[in-house]
């Protein structure tokens, strides 16, 4: 349903601006939500998401906090948009309290942290202008108004991706149907629309214990947040 503008939009609590969130907590929410030194590279112009990604009990932090393996992995943003192999923590770059703000700001671009889209509330995972083709019109739309479809992907951050997927396919899962196929998530789509599917591609498969289990686990650990999941996103129904 399209929304009258981003303002009508936020008074119906369709959607939530995290940088505002943030501004509007003293330094002492922000701290003990985010963390001192987190909190500080938002403040001086860090994308929230990587900040929160790069440090998170998952993140592979390592030299006593200074480091973190978030992103350097072989299709990780950092490690795709970087010259450096190494990233830094917010911690590692402000611990030490050696560096000047200027030094500060190259060490917070230099390890993924302020990337060239700037703090998008719908995320600036590698800056402006990295859109698929079949999704630009959605992600240019959602930068324009600051309004995200709930359903489209494209528009997602990686984390709400992770979410979404695991609800979709265990919601698919539940219905008889196998959700890690070519053309399975259209043909998903289509029937939740009440659409014909579409015409053509590979026969469905069959589903089966281990394709159940599959999805139950992604399920379990992204959506309700067991196993070691963290269920930091609602899902979108």
């Amino acid at each position: 349903m399209p929304a009258k503008s981003k303002e009508w939009a936020e008074d119906e609590g369709w959607f939530a601006d995290p940088y505002k969130a943030f501004e509007g907590m003293s330094a002492d929410e922000q701290h003990r939500i985010f963390g001192e030194y987190s909190s500080q590279a938002i403040r001086d112009g860090a994308d929230m998401f990587q900040v929160v990604n790069a440090t998170s009990p998952r993140a592979g932090m390592y030299a006593g906090g200074r480091m973190t393996r978030e992103g350097t992995t072989r299709f990780g943003n950092f490690r795709q948009t970087s010259q450096y192999r190494n990233r830094l923590t917010p911690y590692g770059i402000y611990g030490d309290g050696s560096r000047s703000r200027e030094q500060v700001i190259q060490a917070l671009t230099d390890n993924g942290y302020i990337l060239p889209g700037g703090q998008n509330p719908v995320g600036s995972i590698r800056g402006a202008g990295a859109i698929a083709k079949g999704a630009s019109k959605a992600t240019r739309e959602s930068w324009a108004t600051s309004i995200r479809a709930p359903t489209n992907m494209a528009t997602m951050t990686a984390a709400e991706q992770r979410v979404y997927r695991a609800d979709r396919d265990w919601q698919m899962v539940r219905a008889g149907l196998n959700p890690y196929q070519a053309g399975a998530p259209e043909r998903w789509r289509a029937l939740v629309e009440g659409r014909a599917a579409p015409v053509g591609g590979s026969l469905p498969r069959p589903l089966v214990d281990a394709d159940r289990a599959r999805a139950e686990a992604a399920y379990r650990k992204y959506v309700l947040g067991l196993d070691g999941g963290d269920p930091a996103l609602p899902t979108t129904r």
